[in-house]
């Protein structure tokens, strides 16, 4: 007789769920042998937990009270979404209380409820296993001759469902920005490709190359996804799903290539593919690449209708990782827009998601972008906390690209606050990384901020150094976005050299790039520039047209340090045409502005001495000289933060003080 099944109690039930992603584990679950006694599996832990996994599945499908789509506010759902997000989907109590709306005491109750219920079926599916199976271990009698054993056909082949191929395809679809498992589970991606490869199953072969293609990509494993992605090509036939998937693939390899037209042609073809077949997530992937690749390109205006694509079907991807992700990337398009709230709000998103799923690595880039965002919304303190959590983490988690970033945006921080020594000191620190890292991206950046610093100091010969050096360097990349933005800072570097034709010159062919990528940020400084040179050359009325048009894009940024800056240069503008009233009017809320803070301001000084001559041609001689005498303790200030005695004696020598 065989021994009675062992009863499995509520401790049994959570242990096997809490091993939901680590089938080796579960195969060596105590339970794991006699529960799937009766499936054909392999061997091995692995076989047996991706058994064990299955039967586990069908416990929990009997937690639905119905077949139709789940319903988070009605109450019979509650153990099924309760037991499936906490242990399928890993989400922490918290976050589901707060989507089921839920109290904590209720949530535990239908968890409690749950568990219950799985036992229950997992104790029925060992009392109706065959006793033969349960008594496995009884040997035969001594004496009796057993039978001989019969002669049975072949196995016949795997089928396309086999229990490793269908567990890693989905195990990776929905967990494709999950690089620590991904990164664990590498060698059982691989067996389960060369499967799909050997027994020809094109369908789910391309489905598990989607769904790990960028993870290898940016682990730098190209080689490895192009042969993978080829050769599943040569056999996909007809199977235009297949097709769609494997060519969303190519299209990020070309892209890792920098061939970014082949990319978006294959991005493009991909979308129609998945779009017509019903393949919404599919879709989704292939927009998403898309708009990373635009913006890669400096081509942000192509971003607006694939954002809004994006953003109207987000929450329904099944993936919190590639959620959290695409959040980050439709940020960036708003970013670029100067969409800066909106941004806001969705990088927020993506950091409850990180912070959900417990992504240290990932929270780097959270950070990063909230910091970014703050400092254009002139929100340095918050920005330097933020920049200093994500320093932390790149520290924590060895990312040296991302700790070179983040010490970059420190010194972006530093210098808008007038603290030069730390500015530079950070700035320094992160150019040597990148070089040492060869990141070229990033010593471009580099370069941009040094300049800008050494343009505060009024430093020409290094600000020309470091920017002549880095618009070569966005020359050679075609990087147009970063080459405007080096030839708007040469424009004033040019200008406090005194050559202002050259100046006004650089301006317009910043202004013509700007314009081309429609990045309107990079269109306001270019006219900024442009004004001042012509005024400069004498030419106010140019002066005025181009400052006028830059101070309207920083009001519709909403950008006030930029906006007050550029409304100083519009009072100066009437002054020098010999409309002090015009100047006083002006300069009304730069005044208001300055009592508040300095900080954002890219020259305090000339913004400060500005006020003084518009002040003094008002009349109101005790204001403008207690400005000039503001402007006086800033440069004093300032000189201290520059440590090579000539360059702090050219500076405060540069203002006539």
């Amino acid at each position: 007789m065989a021994p009675a099944p062992p009863k499995i109690n509520k401790t049994a039930v959570r242990q096997l769920l809490k091993l939901w992603d680590a089938p080796h584990q579960l195969g060596q679950h105590p339970l794991a042998e006699r529960l799937t006694a009766s499936h054909s599996t392999s061997p091995t832990d692995i076989g047996r937990g991706l058994a064990l996994k299955t039967r586990l599945n069908d416990a929990i499908q009997t937690l639905r009270p119905d077949d139709g789509e789940p319903q988070p506010h009605n109450r019979a759902w509650r153990p099924f979404l309760i037991i499936t997000r906490r242990y399928c989907l890993g989400r922490l109590p918290d976050w589901i209380m707060v989507e089921l709306s839920v109290s904590s005491r209720t949530f535990y109750r239908e968890l409690n409820q749950g568990i219950r219920q799985i036992g229950a079926h997992l104790q029925h599916v060992l009392a109706e296993l065959p006793e033969a199976v349960e008594g496995a271990t009884a040997s035969t009698s001594p004496g009796i001759v057993p039978p001989p054993e019969p002669i049975l056909p072949p196995p016949p082949p795997p089928t396309a469902t086999a229990p490793l191929l269908t567990f890693i395809t989905d195990l990776c679809e929905h967990n494709s920005h999950n690089y620590s498992l991904l990164d664990a589970e590498e060698p059982i991606i691989l067996a389960a490709l060369e499967q799909a490869k050997a027994q020809k199953y094109v369908a789910q072969r391309a489905r598990l190359l989607f769904a790990v293609i960028r993870h290898w990509l940016d682990r730098g494993r190209v080689e490895q996804a192009e042969q993978q992605v080829r050769h599943a090509l040569s056999q996909v036939g007809e199977d235009l799903a297949a097709q769609a998937r494997l060519t969303i693939c190519l299209g990020r390899i070309a892209e890792w290539h920098s061939d970014h037209e082949t990319a978006q042609q294959q991005f493009r073809q991909g979308i129609i593919w998945a779009t017509q077949l019903g393949l919404p997530e599919v879709a989704l992937n292939g927009q998403v690449a898309s708009l990373r690749n635009f913006l890669r390109q400096g081509k942000p205006e192509q971003t607006y209708q694939i954002a809004d694509a994006i953003g109207s079907q987000i929450e329904q991807h099944s993936d919190p990782h590639w959620r959290a992700a695409a959040y980050l990337s439709l940020s960036a398009v708003n970013y670029y827009h100067a969409r800066y709230d909106v941004a806001f709000q969705q990088v927020q998103h993506a950091r409850q998601l990180y912070e959900t799923l417990d992504e240290p690595a990932r929270l780097m880039s959270v950070y990063q972008n909230l910091g970014v965002i703050a400092v254009e919304r002139g929100q340095y303190a918050e920005a330097f906390s933020y920049y200093e959590l994500g320093l932390a983490q790149a520290r924590a988690t060895e990312n040296r690209v991302r700790e070179a970033q983040l010490l970059n945006n420190l010194g972006v921080v530093a210098l808008n606050t007038g603290q030069w020594r730390k500015a530079q000191t950070l700035h320094a620190q992160a150019l040597a990384l990148r070089r040492e890292l060869g990141d070229e991206d990033g010593i471009s950046q580099s370069l941009i901020n040094l300049g800008v610093l050494y343009l505060a100091q009024r430093n020409s010969a290094e600000a020309h150094a470091a920017l002549t050096e880095g618009l070569a360097l966005a020359r050679q990349r075609e990087q147009r976005p970063q080459e405007s933005k080096f030839l708007v800072n040469l424009a004033w570097q040019q200008r406090q050299v005194g050559a202002f034709a050259e100046a006004l010159k650089t301006a317009e062919s910043s202004l013509i790039i700007a314009q081309a990528i429609d990045r309107q940020q990079g269109i306001a400084e270019a006219l900024e520039q442009a004004g001042l040179a012509s005024l400069a050359l004498g030419d106010a009325v140019a002066a005025e047209e181009a400052l006028q048009a830059a101070h309207n894009i920083w009001a519709a940024q909403q950008l006030p340090h930029r906006q007050m800056e550029v409304t100083a240069f519009l009072a100066q503008s009437a002054l020098v045409q010999g409309n002090a009233a015009l100047a006083h009017q002006r300069l009304a809320p730069v005044l208001a502005h300055l009592a508040h803070s300095l900080d954002g301001l890219e020259d305090t000084a000339v913004t400060l001495l500005i006020c003084a001559d518009v002040l003094a041609a008002a009349g109101e001689t005790a204001e403008a000289d207690a400005m000039r005498a503001k402007a006086r303790t800033y440069l004093h200030q300032q000189s201290l933060e520059i440590e090579d005695t000539a360059v702090r004696q050219a500076y405060l020598a540069s203002y006539n003080l």
